[in-house]
């Protein structure tokens, strides 16, 4: 059941099948009322009231909100994501590690033939069709457009995420090879995303995996150093010659730009924000690619400091555990995952992508779980 729910959960793009993503709420939701009336589900008083507190404080800034549409849109986040927290905190912890991997699997199959021989469909779709979008056609004729996913980033940050998880799991040593595999897999979706973001994230991410395992491999680390040095320069070369929006240096003034209309907002609503929406009906566009930004001006300080003080917790105890209980390489992976997440949610805006989200809350579920 939980491989039939998380892919369903990754391939299924709430934008191109709303329906679906509709079907897919109810049939998430009825999984987990099934689960709590087995009592396979751990809820106690202490995870009620975080829920309804948090919740509480939501609905209040629904109140000046600007935009209940985009409101509504975070609130199913929450919701969903609260739920999916529990059922990582109640299910064994390395089905549910394989469920993720292997429901990532599932999504680089689609992504490969998305890449392979979709564009193709699609390309000849617009031209009969008649449609005239140069931003679609672009990332098409590029090789950056991979389905399931809106954009390559989230794509790349995706496959980031299940690379990290695939690292964890515990294989029997027949199946040592699919690590592997599965491992060469995503990376090269990684790769083939062009994503600079999420290649850099990961580059960090894997160098303090390289030196909390080998402390003494120093010529592995300075190797891995240079190649991950060289694929992220190839591909900053390769998409400088691109149109000017898909270049780096376009997305970076693009961002410091983004980050400088949000504090100039939240230095005038410093307290409560300026709601859901409040962000796109000042400036148009629709989130500042930083979620801990985007939280202050969405939920005000509070929420701010809700969301920043979860993540530290969520380091902080990930890191008890690799220190203090057996199957390191376990704990590390959820470690490196939650870090990953933290950096490219400084970057681009992961959180507010529930595939992406998802993955994050079912995690810390299983931290919280093997914590307490």
């Amino acid at each position: 059941m939980l491989n039939l729910l998380f892919a369903t959960r990754f391939l299924i793009n709430k934008w191109a099948f709303p329906v679906f993503n509709q079907i897919w709420s109810v049939g998430f939701f009825l999984s987990f009322l099934i689960l709590l009336m087995r009592r396979q589900l751990r809820v106690n008083a202490k995870i009620l009231l975080l829920f309804s507190l948090t919740s509480l404080y939501l609905l209040f800034s629904l109140s000046f909100s600007p935009s209940r549409i985009i409101f509504w849109r975070q609130y199913y986040i929450f919701v969903f994501g609260f739920l999916s927290f529990i059922i990582g905190r109640s299910l064994d912890s390395q089905k549910i590690m394989r469920a993720l991997v292997f429901s990532s699997f599932l999504v680089s199959l689609v992504s490969f033939y998305a890449f392979f021989i979709g564009k193709g469909h699609i390309l000849f779709y617009l031209r009969e069709s008649n449609i005239n979008n140069p931003f679609a056609e672009y990332f098409l004729r590029q090789n950056r457009a991979f389905f399931p996913f809106l954009l390559p980033n989230t794509l790349g940050s995706f496959m980031s995420l299940a690379f990290i998880l695939n690292l964890g799991v515990s294989y029997e040593e027949r199946e040592k090879v699919w690590q592997v595999i599965l491992g060469v897999v995503f990376m090269s979706l990684v790769i083939l995303s062009r994503s600079l973001g999420a290649l850099f994230c990961l580059s960090v991410v894997l160098s303090v995996y390289l030196l909390l395992t080998k402390r003494k491999a120093k010529v592995q680390f300075v190797f891995f150093l240079l190649a991950a040095f060289l694929v992220i320069f190839f591909i900053f070369i390769l998409r400088q010659n691109s149109v000017v929006i898909a270049t780096p240096s376009f997305s970076f003034w693009q961002r410091l730009h983004f980050w400088q209309r949000a504090f100039l907002l939240i230095a005038r609503h410093p307290l409560a924000g300026c709601g859901a929406g409040g962000y796109y009906l000042y400036t148009g566009i629709m989130y500042c690619h930083n979620v801990f930004l985007q939280m202050w001006l969405d939920y005000g300080i509070l929420g701010f400091a809700a969301f920043a003080a979860t993540t530290a917790y969520l380091l902080r105890s990930s890191q008890r555990l690799i220190l203090s209980k057996p199957h390191k390489q376990f704990f590390l992976s959820l470690f490196l995952a939650n870090l990953f997440f933290l950096l490219h949610n400084l970057i681009d805006i992961d959180f507010y992508i529930f595939q992406l989200s998802f993955v994050w809350f079912v995690i810390a579920g299983i931290i919280g779980k093997e914590d307490s």
